[in-house]
């Protein structure tokens, strides 16, 4: 019988629900409306195979059904930008939202919290936006982030689509939609990467603790060279970098240290 109400028969298997893994498909509405990102497993008759989280059985017919589940239950709430409670709405999107953790990709509807008075989105759901810019579809799990950052540096020669493609195929094997964007991955992970780097100075962590930069070095590659791009030749010019100048030296502190060195007055900077 059904681990929750102990009279229906179990058709949903989840082994993430500690202590209920069999549910009925009543129960099993009501238990992942809270654990939407749960994989589940669904009895055919015949054996139990995985379902993504918009489908659950029908509890009359037991048949498999599209239902409407979202990252968390919203509720009203303060706008932490301007401080409004009266200005905060819901609003609804046709498109599913993608949330990419540690498990693969996961599809649930798109309702948001709307702030009307500053015009932006409150943020409750604890996952970082695939855009800061704008409201985006995607979703990421920080904790996927803080991953495969430590991924890179143990595993230099990592790309990130070979990672992506790891996610998608155990996405697809536990039957959801494995595709998952690549360049939304990318820049959504180096604006997580920028933001901690602003964090750290605030905490004053050291910056450098790095495998491939301390003196137990890690590895090192043989194009780890800065490539001196051609910033004259292009429309934008040169940009400076976020980083501020924390691994690349800039020009005049380079000159003034070789002159304090005793090299040649005349130095060819590149820019």
């Amino acid at each position: 019988t059904c681990s929750v109400c102990d009279d229906d028969s179990p058709v949903i298997r989840c082994h993430e629900c500690r202590g209920v893994s069999h549910l009925c498909a009543l129960c099993d509405k009501e238990v992942h409306r809270w654990h939407p990102l749960h994989d589940r497993e669904y009895w055919n008759g015949e054996y139990f195979t995985f379902i993504p989280p918009l489908l659950s059985p029908d509890h009359i017919s037991g048949n498999l059904i599209d239902i409407d589940r979202l990252i968390s239950p919203i509720a009203m709430g303060t706008c932490r930008h301007c401080g409004s409670d009266q200005d905060v709405k819901k609003r609804t999107f046709d498109t599913k939202r993608i949330i990419v953790t540690m498990k693969g990709r996961y599809e649930l509807d798109d309702v948001i919290l709307f702030c009307e008075a500053c015009n932006c989105e409150v943020l409750n759901d604890g996952f970082w936006p695939g855009s800061v810019e704008r409201h985006s579809q995607y979703l990421f799990d920080e904790d996927l982030f803080l991953f495969f950052d430590l991924l890179h540096k143990f595993s230099p020669g990592l790309s990130t689509r070979s990672f992506l493609n790891a996610l998608e195929q155990f996405s697809a094997l536990k039957c959801r939609t494995p595709r998952i964007n690549v360049t939304a991955f990318t820049r959504a992970f180096q604006e997580w990467r920028y933001c901690r780097y602003e964090m750290a100075k605030i905490k004053k962590e050291p910056r450098f603790d790095c495998p491939a930069c301390s003196d137990c070095q890690h590895s090192v590659h043989i194009d780890g060279n800065k490539k001196l791009y051609r910033f004259s030749k292009i429309q934008r010019g040169h940009q400076e970098s976020y980083y501020s100048g924390d691994f690349i030296a800039k020009n005049s502190l380079v000159d003034s240290h070789l002159e304090k060195l005793g090299y040649a007055s005349e130095v060819v900077s590149y820019n």
